[in-house]
């Protein structure tokens, strides 16, 4: 039990004498693996402030987008001589841009069959 405990001290200093703790290499390998973690980092942030600035301009987009409807809907609602009807309220919902329902359920169908056969 004497030998095995001198033969894996001996071990452990080979292994330690190739890594010396605070050598050159090893604080150099150690510097480049965080120099790569610092890129990525950036490069994530640079990406995550591109979506932000993205996101902030489409929910300004639709902002005024929504102001202009209900600007739409007050003077219709100003014409009827009291507040919108539902009629007219429709009316503008139905000159807004977005995807119908049925659009919606047709890509799916398509997708579906594509999917059923193709994959």
């Amino acid at each position: 039990s004497a030998t095995a405990a001198i033969q894996a001290h001996s071990v452990g200093e080979s292994a330690s004498s190739t890594s010396v703790p605070g050598s050159p290499e090893q604080v150099f390998s150690e510097l480049a693996a965080l120099r790569k973690k610092y890129d990525d980092l950036v490069a994530y942030t640079v990406v995550l402030t591109g979506e932000r600035d993205f996101l902030q301009q489409d929910c300004e987009e639709k902002t005024n987008e929504l102001r202009g409807l209900q600007a739409e809907v007050a003077k219709a609602g100003a014409k009827g001589g009291g507040s919108a009807t539902a009629e007219q309220v429709k009316q503008v919902a139905e000159n807004a841009t977005g995807f119908a329902f049925l659009h919606v359920l047709i890509v799916g169908l398509v997708a579906f069959v594509f999917g059923r056969f193709f994959g």
